[in-house]
């Protein structure tokens, strides 16, 4: 048999007598008592129950029946000033946390810094660390263990000296690595609870952002659909949210639009670009309404796929484009009328009255010598009859009104290679007749494009196609010149001029595209539609 003294709250002294313990059946429980342990461990659940655990140590080391007098953990802090906080596990005092005392703290941080268990048998002999021997409720503390691991020192101390064994220091040892894990544990659980905190007040936001949005706001799923809406998008398609839940993103597209909106969303997306498009949505009523529809990928990690798309009414927007480009071509076709009415005046009026005073000239100078200041008068109004068939036929060809688009092309083209000394080459298709007024937009885009390419492009020669190809007529204008980069035109002239092109197109519903680098000439496509494109009639 084999007895320890213990020491109560009391300072009353018991003698606890102890059957000797084989060296397997003292491993086995060692073993036993730390498993334990370390399941305490793995059981943490926040940061808080790190003091349960330095307790169960405590435990532990009786269990095993290590005859200690006060146990402690000492947390060292190495930022500028180090500092040591201690759990102090003394027999006869509360379980409590408290901060060392400078001396100890240097202490400390040399056991850590070293990295190696340090056990003084009895510190009434020579310490070699200079610490005294410690006082407390009349008992003298002798032999001390220290551990190191990560972030301190386990340490146990006893009133006898040389009072631990081998298998104690060796138990310690472990529980000293128990106790770093207790404390990665523990910061885990503490970064692990921020991070919640952060997401939980993300989400939070998120949320706030996405039920307040004022656009319609839906995620979905390629297996599962709809995922999730916002009220704005229930109001928008007329539904309740629980309603769009589950349901296919295709199903709430018009049926006459879902195809092309795929073909796009499908390109964008494998293309990694965030997607834009325009389309109709279509309500529970059948109500069609249009939107723009923004949408991007989410990729949650796990290999799901989320999509989310943000639309918004256009319709609004959509009545204004009308209205604009109706009051376009209303100007248009107002300033052609003024134009063919004042072309018609000077070809008619002005022009015949230049031209029987000019006939009248020539015939009185048949007739006998005439003075130098009457023949420079005549060849002056000859001069002046020209320059007036010119500014009419700029104005309004009486051509295009009377033939049409191809004989006022070539016209055009017949004077611009005469007066630029530029070739001009016309390709159409046979019979081509095109609408008054799409007409008139065409001549004078590609006019705009011939007075593009005098002034800038440098070009030798220039080539016009225009074809129909099913409801479109297409125009293409190329030149050999100098070209240029669309996106960073800096000319005034040339920036206006384009801009010209891009508004007349866009009041028949066209559009412009415009190819062109340095050195490689300039290609201007054109497509304006030949239907009447739903006369704008707002407003």
């Amino acid at each position: 048999m084999a007895g320890r003294v213990v020491y109560s709250g009391d300072d009353r002294q018991a003698l606890i007598l102890q059957r000797d313990r084989t060296h397997q059946v003292t491993a086995q429980i060692h073993q036993e008592a730390l498993s334990e342990l370390r399941g305490a461990v793995w059981d943490m659940a926040s940061p808080d129950d790190i003091d349960g655990i330095i307790r169960a140590m405590r435990d532990t080391l009786r269990k095993c029946g290590v005859d200690f007098f006060g146990c402690g953990v000492n947390l060292i802090d190495m930022g500028q000033t180090p500092s040591v906080r201690v759990y102090v596990m003394q027999t006869g005092d509360a379980d409590t946390w408290k901060e060392e005392e400078p001396g100890v703290v240097s202490l400390i941080q040399r056991f850590v810094c070293d990295g190696k268990t340090v056990y003084r048998r009895d510190l009434l002999e020579a310490d070699s660390f200079s610490e005294k021997p410690r006082l407390h409720r009349q008992q003298q503390v002798r032999s001390v263990l220290d551990v190191p691991f990560s972030h301190g020192t386990l340490a146990i101390n006893s009133v006898e000296a040389d009072a631990f064994s081998p298998v104690d220091i060796g138990l310690v040892e472990e529980m000293a690595q128990i106790l770093a894990e207790t404390l990665t544990r523990a910061d885990d659980l503490a970064r692990s609870k921020a991070a919640a905190g952060s997401l939980l007040a993300t989400e939070s936001r998120y949320r706030a952002l996405f039920h307040g949005a004022s656009d319609a706001v839906i995620t979905f799923a390629r297996t599962s659909g709809i995922v999730e809406a916002n009220e704005a998008a229930a109001q928008l398609i007329g539904s309740d949210v629980s309603d769009l839940i589950g349901r296919r993103a295709v199903d709430i597209i018009h049926p006459d639009h879902w195809r092309r909106a795929i073909v796009t969303w499908q390109h964008q997306i494998r293309a990694g670009r965030p997607v834009y498009l325009e389309t109709v949505m279509v309500d529970r009523d059948g109500r069609q309404v249009p939107v723009a529809i923004d949408g991007s990928r989410v990729d949650l990690g796990d290999e799901t796929q989320l999509y989310v798309i943000i639309a918004r009414d256009i319709s609004e927007r959509q009545r204004l484009e009308r209205l604009s480009r109706t009051f376009a071509r209303q100007s248009e076709r107002l300033q052609e009328d003024q134009r063919r009415q004042i072309a018609r005046a000077l070809h008619d009026g002005v022009n015949q009255v230049l031209s029987a005073t000019a006939t009248r000239l020539h015939l009185a100078a048949a007739d006998g010598p005439v003075s130098e200041d009457l023949e420079t008068a005549r060849k002056l109004l000859d001069q002046t009859i020209l320059e007036i068939r010119r500014i009419s036929r700029d104005l309004r060809p009486t051509v295009l009104d009377d033939l049409g688009l191809l004989p006022a092309l070539r016209s055009l083209g017949k004077r611009f290679e005469d007066e630029e000394g530029v070739g001009y080459i016309l390709r159409s298709s046979e019979g081509l007749v095109v609408p008054p007024e799409i007409a008139s937009v065409a001549y004078r885009i590609v006019q705009e494009s011939l007075t593009n390419v005098a002034r800038h492009a440098q070009a030798h020669q220039v080539q016009v196609e225009c074809y129909v190809e099913g409801k479109i007529l297409l125009l293409r204008i190329s030149d050999d010149g100098i070209g240029f980069d669309p996106t960073t035109v800096q000319d005034d002239s040339q920036r206006i001029g384009l801009r010209h092109l891009q508004e007349r197109a866009q009041m028949l519903l066209g559009k412009v595209t415009i190819q062109s680098s340095g050195g490689t000439g300039t290609t201007i496509v054109v497509r304006l539609p030949l239907s009447d494109g739903g006369e704008d009639n707002d407003g």
